[in-house]
């Protein structure tokens, strides 16, 4: 299936063609979901118009830095597709580049700031104020 995306035709990821595509290297353009950082790699969740896919980035294993890498980011990969049953949807990307959305595209922009978890929790309600008659 193919969507449009600014001024350029782009492929929506198709899990099925992933699933059919394990131990080769996919291209995609996604939105970062979160970003979970461990010991020595982290968990990036990519967020396409349908699916969150869970990859892998390792210093190792790829290409570019994660620093500017954060949620709400547009992002360009290439990952190598890996069966992982405990995945939501059955696979893992071992992530070879990842080009944040201005790097990717020029001219998209990024957040600022990490968003809000909970955006309005513990929030109390604002007052409202009564004219007097």
């Amino acid at each position: 299936m193919i969507k449009i995306g600014g001024t350029d035709l782009l492929e929506e990821f198709d899990l099925d063609e992933a699933l059919s595509k394990v131990g080769e290297t996919i291209e995609l353009c996604a939105c970062v979901h979160s970003v979970k950082q461990m010991s020595g790699f982290a968990f990036v969740s990519l967020r396409t118009a349908r699916y969150v896919i869970q990859s892998v980035y390792s210093e190792a294993d790829c290409a570019d830095p994660l620093d500017d890498i954060r949620e709400g980011c547009f992002v360009k990969v290439t990952a190598v597709v890996k069966k992982e049953e405990r995945a939501r949807n059955g696979i893992e990307l071992t992530l070879k580049t990842m080009k944040a959305n201005v790097q990717a595209y020029g001219g998209l922009s990024s957040p600022r700031f990490k968003a809000p978890s909970g955006l309005l929790a513990g929030r109390k309600p604002r007052q409202q104020k009564r004219c007097s008659p």
